[in-house]
């Protein structure tokens, strides 16, 4: 118990710099890289947090066996969030240079601004970030299970464009009855989505599918695209 205290301490503290460096030195998280770099270790501790829960919760239905397997887990995702974080911020702030800026000289221009969009029609980095953490993607089954029914065939090559962090395609691929590409124009997809989804750049066409180069001209069989970037 004493070293799931001094864990759960340490992920409270984690998250209490955090919010002390956001409000502190705005100015810092200017850096795109800076500030993806907070963001995803917030991620990280925020399911860190959830499964804190969980073994809390086997601790006050008295079921011990079940809160020493729930805990042991917990202690070892731990120690990997925290190892990867040290990591992260070491490769990071290597080199890097923080402005001189202090609270006292700070201008409005040194304060961070939110961006919904990093484009027309295109959600920020961030914004694809918090969805995904705080599961706030909304996509309608329904339709595309219609669509999985009605339309597509055993087998079919189904581009998905305007996918964001990949929820479509990772549900219809998990069904088996077809293969989905994902792509979508955010210029860090590929680390939010863990390399599920790649980056369309400059609306140029998604190269073709490995599997098929040796055929020229090979087509996907469907276009997807139920996001509002094709509207």
């Amino acid at each position: 118990m004493t070293h799931i205290n001094k864990a759960a301490s340490l992920v409270t503290a984690h998250v209490h710099i955090h919010g002390g460096l956001g409000v502190i030195r705005q100015e810092c998280f200017q850096d795109p890289t800076v500030h993806l770099v907070f963001f995803v270790s917030l991620r990280r501790v925020h399911q860190l947090m959830l499964n804190q829960l969980k073994y809390l919760w086997y601790i006050f239905q008295n079921t011990i066996d079940m809160f020493r397997g729930a805990s042991l887990q917990w202690l070892q995702e731990s120690v990997k969030v925290f190892n990867t974080d040290l990591n992260s911020v070491e490769a990071t702030f290597f080199n890097y240079n923080p402005p001189n800026v202090t609270i006292e000289n700070r201008t409005s221009a040194d304060a961070l601004v939110y961006d919904m969009y990093e484009s027309e029609g295109i959600l920020s980095t961030i914004e694809m970030l918090r969805r995904d953490t705080f599961k706030e993607w909304k996509w309608d089954k329904d339709l595309v299970k219609v669509i999985m029914r009605w339309v597509f065939a055993k087998d079919d090559q189904v581009l998905e464009v305007g996918a964001h962090t990949g929820q479509i395609s990772v549900w219809l691929n998990e069904t088996g009855w077809v293969n989905a590409h994902a792509y979508e124009e955010g210029r860090d997809i590929g680390i939010l989505s863990f390399q599920r989804v790649k980056q369309l750049v400059n609306d140029t066409m998604p190269p073709k599918i490995q599997a098929y180069e040796e055929f020229e001209g090979y087509n996907y069989d469907w276009l997807l695209c139920v996001s509002q970037s094709c509207a």
